[in-house]
């Protein structure tokens, strides 16, 4: 489930909050060393670089998902924590290394935007079976589905990943190892996340204040889960016709407007309207971001970090916004959340200016050093 990963885990801490297997403030540290362990599988696969092997670590990372779902499924502490973390760690490298191959091909925002595409719909039918499985196997019932799941990824990770990583092309080697230029659009796709986090994880609250009960905020949630396939459908149909820049500022843009709209929202459906954009918009630019990034790094190192620094975006955004919304103050939560996608524009647009200026300077370098005398 990868992105979504803070998604799906609503269902079992939901559970866990009912039962008696962990005390409640132990299910959210639970949840936050799950979601800091895929940061760092992530990050340890970029870390590998050209050295890394797609195939076997993608196989390897989905049999310890199964694994570890298997043993989170037996009802004890220690084998719900032991399993949710060796989850958590699998889930990051798997990810890692996925992203990273797909960010290296020629026609990568069309891959990563199927990639959200899928995970979106599997979303779906998991928030749809999920509460039917729950009261009948429990926790088991539900990791059992991710053992399925996973097990399907191994094999497909045998067929389709490559066994190498694949080499940048020869005009690519002229650019110069500033590591500091990708780590910029990292920096931005973080931002993104924590701009739309912020109010997300808020967002049944601020329905709340508008006067909607929570009968017909579940049902509105229910309906704009698959309704946010438009994000990333969209992504892959419009390819490159404008390039990468272009369609991911503007969707930023967009963005920051829909997010102070929000808390302004009159009607239940125009409210169901703007979460459904602001969760589309995300996924659209996503792949964008992505992409771009394997631009800025032909090898393919920060494409594959991308997941740590989304996840880390997810992460912070509920604690930038938890203190507003408990004051009751959505107003200056969602002011703080458009201001963060503007961040994330001007770094996406400082990457990459810095990264044609650059390129700009070595081409400059060569032609001065092969003129004629």
């Amino acid at each position: 489930m990868g992105f979504n990963a803070s998604a799906v885990m609503a269902l079992w801490i939901a559970n866990l909050m009912h039962g008696d297997l962990l005390p409640p403030n132990r299910v959210g540290w639970l949840a936050s060393g799950e979601l800091l362990l895929i940061a760092l599988g992530s990050l340890s696969v970029s870390a590998l670089g050209r050295h890394a092997r797609p195939r076997s670590i993608g196989v390897i990372a989905a049999l310890i998902i199964v694994v570890a779902n298997a043993i989170a499924g037996v009802p004890h502490v220690q084998t719900l924590v032991a399993g949710r973390l060796a989850n958590g760690l699998s889930m990051g490298a798997l990810l890692g290394v996925v992203n990273g191959v797909a960010a290296r091909r020629h026609d990568a925002h069309r891959v990563l935007a199927l990639m959200q595409a899928s995970m979106i719909a599997l979303l779906s039918l998991i928030f749809l079976s999920g509460p039917s499985l729950m009261p009948l196997f429990g926790l088991r019932g539900l990791f059992g589905v991710f053992v399925i799941l996973a097990t399907v990824v191994a094999v497909f990770s045998w067929f389709a990943l490559p066994n190498s990583v694949a080499r940048p092309r020869t005009a690519e080697l002229v650019s110069p190892p500033t590591w500091w230029v990708p780590l910029i659009g990292c920096l931005g796709l973080s931002a993104a996340l924590i701009s739309q986090n912020t109010v997300w994880t808020s967002i049944i609250a601020i329905g709340g204040d508008r006067g909607f009960d929570a009968h017909a905020m579940g049902s509105l949630l229910a309906i704009s889960v698959p309704l946010c396939l438009l994000g990333p459908v969209s992504a892959r149909i419009l390819g490159e016709r404008f390039g990468l820049m272009w369609p991911l500022v503007s969707g930023m843009a967009i963005m920051m407007v829909d997010l102070l709209l929000i808390p302004h929202a009159h009607s239940i459906f125009i409210f169901g309207v703007y979460i459904t954009v602001l969760n589309s918009l995300v996924l659209f630019c996503t792949p964008y971001g992505i992409a771009l990034l394997s631009r800025l790094d032909p090898t393919g190192r920060f494409a594959s970090a991308a997941p740590a620094f989304m996840m880390t975006g997810a992460a912070v955004g509920p604690a930038l916004g938890s203190h507003m919304a408990i004051a009751g103050r959505y107003d200056l939560l969602t002011g703080i959340a458009a201001c963060t996608a503007l961040i994330s524009i001007v770094l996406f647009v400082s990457a990459e200016a810095l990264q044609v200026r650059l390129r700009n300077s070595v081409s400059g370098l060569h032609f001065h050093h092969n003129k004629p005398l």
